[in-house]
């Protein structure tokens, strides 16, 4: 009987997970901003972009968006250190990282910033 109970709260707890990442992505989705829209991403852009135009990975733009995304003025050291994060050398998050918290990122952002730039 217990081992139902257990199993019954293990999936709930899944399932509220699922729902809470899926309001989330919805939010951000639904709330972005005109400038977000139109946004082309500036410097990181021109990094980030193939030279066959395909974004469909994640980049050092999709950092840049995060930032912003969360709150975060995105200036030159904040770009140079999402382009860090892209450039798929060894180390590349961790001095990405490095880079974002010693400007002033918490670590939580600068974790999931320099994620999504090295995809």
């Amino acid at each position: 009987m217990n081992r139902s109970i257990d199993h019954r709260r293990t999936m709930g707890m899944a399932l509220a997970a699922l729902l809470a990442a899926a309001a989330f992505a919805l939010t951000f989705a639904l709330t972005a901003s005109p400038a977000h829209a139109a946004d082309t991403g500036g410097p990181a852009a021109a990094v980030a972009t193939a030279a066959d135009g395909d974004v469909s990975a994640q980049t050092s733009a999709d950092c840049v968006y995060y930032l912003r995304a969360v709150g975060y003025e995105v200036g030159p050291k904040r770009t140079q250190a999402c382009n860090t994060g892209g450039s798929g050398s060894w180390g590349a998050k961790a001095f990405c990282m490095i880079g974002l918290m010693d400007g002033g990122v918490s670590e939580y952002h600068a974790d999931n910033a320099c994620t999504l730039a090295a995809r």
